[in-house]
């Protein structure tokens, strides 16, 4: 994980200062993005338990540390966006369109709206695949995957520095996959050999801690169906199925009221509910829920 971090980073601040020197790089989305994981960043660290510990004992770190972390994640975030975006924008002329829209406040758009849809099914499908796949290596004999064992606890202790926290891992995921999707293809050109060298990649890394076949098969799908929704649907639907899917992943999602955990349970469903509500409505706005010819009776 590490390697493909450090080689996505270093290929976005090459292709970055390629593409500014050129003048074709979008620094004003670029700028929004950043400014948007700045804000983020600093909430989440500021609402963070280590946090108002060191406000309790009025340490030089409480404005030091979270300004620092939320600004080198600002300039990484920038980088990123300023080194794909024109190859994403002449490669995959559609799935920047939602992306830019949002960035530039038109949250109400019809493509903004389906493309929210469209990554909170996909996230809540990877979600339950997950499941689906550790039932049955359960059924099988395998024990549970040491790696996600507990793995809700923070979210319990601090939910919403926890919420925020995902959003912005969310983007760097998506961003990063993107600029890796973007520097395999200048370097191949090749798309179909992209995605599957892509799909080959990431499927070890992400099913590295489990010990099971079959978590090998659901990871593969994953990501398979990560590269269809990016190249097919656009990045903003990317980001949120990432987004949905870890939410449901590191929270405690339970539907019993009578848990003291509750707040922290509910908080991450009524979020990702909110988002594909938001998302339908926004899509289908100004337009019948159904087609005419749907509610059409037919002549006798």
């Amino acid at each position: 994980m590490l390697v493909l971090y450090y080689a996505a980073f270093l290929g976005s601040v090459l292709l970055g200062l390629h593409n500014l020197r050129r003048g074709r790089a979008d620094r004003r989305g670029a700028t929004r993005l950043a400014a948007v994981v700045f804000t983020l960043k600093l909430l989440a660290r500021s609402l963070s338990v280590g946090h108002l510990g060191l406000l309790a004992s009025g340490s030089i770190d409480l404005v030091i540390l979270p300004l620092g972390d939320a600004l080198q994640s600002a300039v990484r975030y920038w980088f990123y966006y300023v080194a794909i975006e024109p190859y994403a924008r002449r490669l995959w002329p559609r799935c920047l369109i939602g992306w830019t829209r949002a960035l530039g406040g038109r949250l109400r758009d019809a493509q903004v709206g389906r493309e929210l849809v469209v990554g909170a099914c996909f996230g809540a499908g990877w979600f339950f695949l997950n499941r689906c796949g550790a039932l049955i290596a359960t059924r099988l004999g395998t024990p549970p995957d040491l790696a996600t064992t507990g793995r809700w606890l923070p979210q319990v202790v601090t939910p919403l520095p926890g919420l925020l926290q995902h959003v912005i891992f969310a983007v760097f995921l998506a961003l990063m996959s993107a600029t890796l999707l973007v520097l395999l293809l200048v370097l191949l050109k090749r798309r179909w050999l992209v995605f599957m060298i892509f799909v080959l990649v990431w499927t070890p890394v992400g099913a590295l801690t489990t010990n099971h076949g079959i978590y090998w098969l659901t990871w593969a799908a994953l990501i398979a169906s990560g590269v269809f929704v990016f190249s097919k649907v656009g990045a903003l639907a990317l980001t949120v199925a990432l987004f949905v899917d870890i939410v449901l992943e590191d929270s405690p999602v339970t539907l019993d009221l009578s848990v003291w955990y509750l707040d922290a349970a509910l908080l991450p469903l009524l979020a990702c509910g909110a988002i594909a509500i938001y998302g339908f409505f926004t899509a289908v706005r100004g337009r019948p829920l159904f087609q005419d010819s749907l509610m059409r009776i037919p002549a006798k």
